[in-house]
C-alpha cells in the first residue's frame, strides 16, 4: 500500500506538471496562474489533515493495543476470574476498551473523510476564478472560446494529482504514526 500511495504520488506529480505546462504554454499563462491559485490553500488544508489523521491513527493504534493487552490478560486469569465468579468485570473492561477502539477508529475514518472535499472545493474554486478570468480574457479579445474550453478540459485533470497528493499525505502520517508506536 506504501509502495502504491508514493507511485501514485509521482504519478500524480508528473501529471500536475505536465497539465500546468500545458496549461501555461498552450492556452494562457495568466489564465493558469488564476486558475492554480487555490492549490496552495489545498495544500496547507491537506497538511493539516495530514497532522490529524497522524494524531488520531496514532490514538487508534494506542487504544488496538490496549485492547489486545486486555485480552490477553484476560486470557491468563479466566479460570481464576471464574472461579471467583468476577467474568462480568472483564466483560466490562473488554467494552469499554472496544468502544474507545472504535470511536478512534471512527475519528480517523471521519478525518479521512475530509481529504475528498478539500479536493473537489480547490477545484471549484479554481474553475470559477477560471471562468472570471477567462471571460474578461474574452471579452478583451485575448483568448477564444475555443481556448477556455480546452483549458476546463486541461482543468479537469487535475482532479487525479489531487486526490493522489492526499492518499499519499494520508498513508504517509498513518505510517509515521505506526513506526513512531
Amino acid at each position: 500500500s506504501a509502495g502504491e500511495a508514493v507511485l501514485a504520488a509521482f504519478d500524480g506529480a508528473t501529471t500536475l506538471l505536465l497539465v500546468v505546462i500545458m496549461m501555461m504554454v498552450v492556452i494562457d499563462w495568466r489564465l493558469a496562474m488564476v486558475a492554480l491559485i487555490p492549490f496552495p490553500v489545498a495544500t496547507y488544508v491537506f497538511r493539516k489533515l495530514g497532522n490529524r489523521i497522524h494524531g488520531a491513527f496514532s490514538n487508534s493504534l494506542d487504544r488496538f493495543s490496549d485492547l489486545n493487552d486486555h485480552t490477553q490478560e484476560s486470557l491468563h486469569g479466566l479460570k481464576p476470574m471464574r472461579a471467583l465468579g468476577l467474568q462480568h468485570i472483564l466483560k466490562n473492561d473488554f467494552d469499554k476498551l472496544s468502544n474507545e477502539a472504535k470511536d478512534a477508529n471512527l475519528k480517523v475514518s471521519r478525518t479521512d473523510a475530509l481529504f475528498d472535499p478539500v479536493v473537489m472545493s480547490a477545484l471549484g474554486c479554481s474553475t470559477l476564478l477560471s471562468l472570471i478570468m477567462g471571460s474578461w480574457l474574452i471579452a478583451n479579445g485575448e483568448l477564444t472560446m475555443g481556448k477556455l474550453t480546452s483549458f476546463y478540459l486541461y482543468l479537469g485533470f487535475l482532479i487525479w494529482p489531487m486526490f493522489a497528493f492526499g492518499w499519499f499525505l494520508n498513508l504517509y502520517h498513518r505510517g509515521s504514526a505506526a513506526h513512531q508506536r
